[in-house]
């Protein structure tokens, strides 16, 4: 059984978010492949670890504890094929994910998985200093360890769509427009210099409003996509209604 590579401690999340939806989960119900079953599983982990990670220290965890948590919840999804067994009926991806770890928190189970590592079991990488850096850096008027966690990932979503959106332009050879829009973008995106902007792209002020404005678009659809995919019914009024929660989170 193959060990899982150390999750990445870079405060930028990994493009890999974007994929760990409920398709991606629903695999793992008929792949027979150990390998492949164990890469997707370890996409999972490395994608979610770290909204986990700061709903338990804002719960009142020591850095520690938290990383313990955190590693014994997704040790114990991994024996009990939780991923597996989950489906979209249970609701949006984040609120299943919360619940069942909220649900591990309050069970003593944590304690005889942390004297159990080591030997055979697959392990979870977790670098407790670079957690604790990142969690720093979060916001400490958050009301409740729910709201933290909310905002994570919505921050989180709204970065990896917008490294889709890069990739895509990147493999059309049109890096150097994303670099100019990518700013333009949520969160934190604002009205910039028009002017400047078009002449840093050699265009009219005319033409970079058509290109903005396609740019957005072109956004939007791959956020929608991305959306849907985190829910039980993504019909129109349910997409539309997460995306709102996400863009207040993500403020």
């Amino acid at each position: 059984m193959a060990a899982f590579l150390p999750v990445p401690a870079e405060p930028a999340p990994s493009p890999r978010f974007l994929t760990t939806r409920w398709s991606l989960v629903s695999s793992l119900r008929h792949e027979p492949d150990e390998a492949r079953r164990d890469a997707v599983l370890a996409q999972l982990c490395r994608a979610y670890w770290f909204p986990l990670y700061g709903y338990a220290r804002r719960s009142g965890q020591p850095p520690h504890d938290a990383e313990d948590f955190t590693q014994a919840f997704f040790m114990r999804a991994l024996r009990n094929d939780l991923f597996a067994k989950a489906n979209r009926e249970q609701g949006r991806m984040r609120t299943f994910l919360l619940t069942a770890f909220q649900r591990f928190m309050r069970d003593e189970f944590e304690k005889n998985t942390a004297a159990k590592r080591g030997g055979r079991e697959r392990t979870l990488s977790l670098d407790a200093m670079e957690a604790e850096q990142r969690y720093q850096c979060e916001p400490h008027d958050i009301a409740t360890p729910e709201d933290l966690y909310n905002r994570r990932w919505a921050r989180d979503f709204f970065a990896t769509v917008k490294e889709r959106l890069r990739r895509e332009f990147a493999t059309e050879g049109k890096a150097a427009v994303f670099a100019v829009l990518g700013s333009w973008l949520p969160p934190g995106g604002s009205e910039g210099d028009h002017a400047a902007a078009a002449a840093e792209l050699g265009v009219t002020d005319g033409n970079f409003r058509v290109l903005l404005q396609r740019f957005r678009k072109r956004y939007r659809a791959l956020f929608k996509e991305a959306v849907a995919d985190t829910l039980e019914s993504p019909d129109e009024e349910q997409v539309n209604a997460e995306i709102r929660e996400l863009i207040r989170f993500g403020a």
